[in-house]
């Protein structure tokens, strides 16, 4: 070869080829495997290439299942790896052990469920991760999901989060951009972005949120995405004076109506009045609730040592309480009940024994 050369060998039934067919090319670019639905990498772990001089692998719509640790290390100059939807359901700890070049890897629309939380430590020069579409992959609890010194961009849209811990993103300390759209996230604990100083924007839209530590909310130098979570959360949420910073552009809202949630009863405005107080970290004066607002002497309310990471959403817990409550009476009435009909049953039998017997003592006397 004269020069770089891009080599296309896509659409095509490549099942496999000897992995020095192209080590003649010493100053290849690029290799595009695309939409070989049976091209996967060796099974017995052996490498897929060698090519010292490749820095862009692409194989979209290919079969790979597996990335083992040998797989890619003959190729150092590697800088992207594009293997978007294959079927890749396992990566070994080192499987990019060899590639330090590396800057961007999509793995987006595979079968992943869980992913060594080494797997890019040593990536000095990776900046960029495409996890999205992989429906099942979650964290394994309160563990750093992975380990990054450099990496800038975290896609996992459409995974399988359901709360992000105060340790799930603890070790990517240059996060720039995390976008978790479309998981299925219930809660972020109050310390989960803290290790995280650099982060400039996070995409949360279309979860199942329904609590977040106000702390969390008042870091201006974070852009949160936040449409459409649940009704009460995005209810909270727009109590904010400047609520619509969590709106993102471009991006479809969806219209909530908070009238269920603005007309509390005492004892529920009591409580809300102290949650209140508590996310701000600041002693305040309430009064009985009415549509202004206006504070008299009888009713402020002064909470002293006042928690340090407190939940803006409190109100489903006092639904949830109550449901139990309301199932366990339930449940009592249903055992009462049944425990008279069982004993009317009884009672019954007895009288019909009774009565029987005394009939046929009666037969047995006219008998005489």
């Amino acid at each position: 070869c004269a020069g770089k050369t891009l080599r296309i060998i896509s659409d095509n039934q490549l099942k496999n080829f000897h992995r020095d067919l192209f080590r003649r090319f010493d100053r290849l670019d690029k290799l595009v495997f695309d939409g070989n639905p049976d091209l996967g990498f060796p099974a017995d772990g052996s490498p897929f290439l060698v090519i010292k001089s490749l820095r862009k692998l692409q194989c979209i719509k290919c079969g790979v299942e597996k990335i083992f640790n040998r797989s890619l290390k003959d190729l150092p100059k590697i800088e992207r790896i594009n293997l978007t939807n294959n079927r890749i359901t396992d990566i070994e700890r080192d499987a990019f052990n060899r590639n330090r070049e590396l800057q961007q890897i999509d793995l987006n629309h595979n079968l992943l469920e869980r992913l060594p939380n080494e797997l890019v430590e040593g990536l000095t020069n990776l900046e960029q991760l495409d996890l999205s579409f992989n429906k099942k992959l979650n964290v394994n609890g309160d563990q750093p999901f992975l380990y990054s010194s450099t990496l800038k961009e975290l896609k996992c849209e459409g995974c399988g989060f359901a709360v992000i811990y105060e340790q799930t993103f603890a070790e990517l300390p240059n996060l720039r951009r995390l976008d978790l759209r479309g998981n299925v996230i219930v809660s972020v604990q109050s310390n989960a972005f803290l290790p995280i100083s650099n982060l400039k924007k996070l995409w949360l839209q279309n979860n199942q949120l329904v609590s977040v530590y106000a702390e969390l909310l008042h870091n201006d130098k974070l852009q949160w995405c936040l449409d459409n979570n649940t009704v009460q959360f995005l209810c909270e949420v727009q109590k904010f004076e400047n609520w619509l910073k969590f709106q993102c552009q471009n991006e479809s809202q969806t219209e909530v109506d908070c009238a269920q949630f603005t007309e509390p009863s005492t004892e529920l405005a009591t409580l809300q009045t102290i949650i209140c107080v508590f996310s701000f970290n600041e002693t305040s004066t309430t009064t009985t609730p009415t549509p202004t607002t206006t504070t008299t002497q009888d009713t402020t309310t002064t909470v002293p040592n006042l928690p340090a990471e407190p939940m803006v959403i409190s109100d489903c817990y006092i639904s949830i309480y109550l449901t139990i409550i309301t199932l366990a009476l339930i449940g009592t009435v249903v055992i009462l009940v049944g425990a008279w009909l069982k004993k009317k049953k009884y009672d019954s039998e007895l009288k019909l024994n009774s009565l029987a017997g005394t009939a046929l003592i009666q037969v047995q006397s006219t008998d005489l």
